[in-house]
């Protein structure tokens, strides 16, 4: 979003304070806001927060100030689309619209700290194609509709214990720094397909009811999935990660899909289970594989994968059919203690098994 001040209209940021106090809609395009808007006076109370009943609707403008309505619930739609140059603050606010969307970011630009910690979100809100860069905060955030963060660009970002209840898309999104999805819940669909994560990434204690698909994404830095579950189909279908994976004692329901995938560092799998299909054909372990310790209970293929290093099966449990078919093994594969209730399968395959 252009920062360009020149002809543009200037509005107080006062005035739009006052506007709110007396309920009046409010709608500007293509204007600069000069003033800090700061809504700490007091307002109709409700569970000690205030109540705002204006339509507001801000477009292609900038806002020069800082922004703070914490604690606010918008009884009607909020559509902004600024480029915000100091911090904003929507901390424990209340987007309480039921119409399409409760409230709307789109294409934003946040060049300081936004917060949205503890804030709701009671219908679809979007941040598509919003670029933040510094820290944002979605700390114990709750979506109780859609959330969209497509394309939506990232330096670090904290989604802390946050529940999404709909659908969350950030396909094609952004992440340059560190990521912290830790302790989330994800009730349907969500989808990371073609995002790209070039610091580290904590899902520590995930939760996906459904579905997620982080097919074609590109992990850089490390990558942790520790102690999650995956409820819903896994697909991690042609993904590359740069540095040390880890899914230690991770379960996964249903299928699994990690085919032509590239793993550049360590891939702990260590105390994992499987309750479906797995699938890791024609995919590359250029460092140490662990499943050291793991349960799949569904069929496994590893057909036509490359394993550069060491592999660790040990005290593992198959329990269906496992394919090695024409993989190529060029460090040590143990197996040792490992148990194969049914067939094994190594057909022109130059496996070295202990």
């Amino acid at each position: 979003m252009a920062q360009d001040t020149d002809a543009r209209k200037e509005v107080l940021a006062s005035d739009i304070l006052e506007d709110i106090k007396n309920s009046k809609s409010i709608e500007y395009d293509n204007v600069v806001i000069n003033g800090d808007i700061d809504i700490s006076e007091h307002f109709l109370a409700e569970n000690k927060k205030h109540i705002v009943s204006s339509f507001i609707k801000i477009t292609n403008s900038i806002v020069s100030g800082s922004v703070d309505f914490s604690n606010i619930i918008f009884k009607n739609p909020v559509t902004i689309s600024c480029c915000f140059k100091r911090n904003v603050k929507f901390f424990g606010t209340e987007f309480k619209s039921s119409q399409l969307r409760c409230a709307d970011f789109r294409e934003s630009e946040f060049l300081d700290d936004a917060d949205f910690d503890y804030a709701q979100f009671h219908s679809t809100c979007s941040f598509s194609e919003s670029k933040f860069t510094k820290n944002c905060f979605f700390r114990n955030s709750r979506f109780m509709g859609p959330a969209k963060f497509a394309g939506a660009e990232f330096k670090n970002a904290y989604f802390v214990s946050s529940e999404f209840e709909e659908e969350a898309n950030f396909e094609g999104s952004k992440f340059e720094e560190n990521t912290y999805f830790n302790e989330p819940q994800f009730n349907e669909h969500v989808d990371f397909a073609k995002s790209k994560f070039n610091g580290n990434v904590n899902f520590n204690r995930s939760r996906f009811k459904k579905e997620i698909v982080f097919n074609q994404s590109q992990f850089n830095k490390k990558l942790i999935f520790l102690n999650s579950k995956f409820e819903g189909e896994a697909n991690f279908e042609e993904s590359q990660f740069g540095e040390n994976v880890d899914f230690i004692e991770t379960q996964f329901d249903e299928r699994t899909d990690f085919t032509r995938s590239k793993f550049n560092g360590n891939a702990n799998l260590e105390k994992s289970r499987f309750k479906k299909e797995v699938v890791f054909s024609l995919s590359q372990f250029n460092k140490n594989l662990i499943f050291r310790n793991s349960k799949f209970e569904g069929e496994v293929n590893f057909e036509e994968s490359q394993f550069c290093k060491n592999v660790d099966f040990i005290e593992t449990q198959f329990d269906e059919r496992t394919e090695f078919t024409r993989s190529r093994f060029y460090g040590n594969a143990n197996f040792k203690n490992s148990r194969f209730k049914r067939e094994i399968i190594f057909n022109q395959s130059n496996s070295t098994i202990t």
